[in-house]
């Protein structure tokens, strides 16, 4: 599936693809909570956006960040 295929069947996708990667901490969880979404859906649109360049995902501790830094995300304090 291409980009452009999935941005129709995914309302969210832009928005989130806007958002998402300026958060601090990037979880299927705050996804949920954010936009109100189940667990599967929250975790294919992140999947997604690892897929179309938009994060990065870990595989060694299963994290997502953004794809435009391979630093931690810094957080204001």
């Amino acid at each position: 599936m291409t980009e452009q295929e999935y941005r129709e069947l995914e309302p969210l996708y832009d928005q989130a693809k806007a958002e998402i990667p300026t958060w601090p901490h990037i979880n299927i969880t705050r996804v949920q909570r954010k936009y109100t979404l189940g667990y599967n859906r929250a975790a294919r649109l992140l999947e997604n956006l690892a897929e179309y360049g938009a994060l990065t995902y870990n595989k060694h501790d299963g994290t997502y960040r953004r794809a435009d830094t391979s630093s931690e995300p810094t957080t204001d304090r």
